[in-house]
């Protein structure tokens, strides 16, 4: 397989960062595709993994969630995506913490 297509295809699946792009495919050329795939891990995080994480972020950073209310979505996303590398979907983390920051601003005018 040609490490272009490789690298297209490992990127549409989400599983390929930029940090490990130029590591892998740059600084180590002698790995074939099959030893590139063995060194990454291409199983997703499943959805209560997800979940569980934006809860912990959003309790860590529960005073910006109530001041920036659904602006805190970018920020948080930042945080979030930043945790396992080149495993969340970028869309699903980004429904899953609109819908707890809305529970946490419902919860805060009750």
């Amino acid at each position: 397989m040609n490490r272009k297509v490789l690298r297209y295809l490992l990127r549409s699946l989400g599983v390929l960062s930029h940090r490990f792009n130029r590591w892998a495919l740059t600084k180590d050329p002698t790995l074939s595709p099959a030893n590139i795939i063995a060194k990454i891990d291409l199983q997703r995080v499943d959805e209560g993994e997800v979940t569980a994480m934006i809860e912990k972020v959003i309790r860590e950073q529960i005073g910006f969630v109530r001041e920036q209310k659904l602006d805190a979505v970018g920020p948080l996303m930042g945080v979030i995506m930043k945790k396992p590398v080149g495993k969340l979907e970028g869309k699903q983390v980004s429904n899953l913490l609109r819908q707890q920051i809305q529970k946490v601003l419902k919860k805060g005018k009750k």
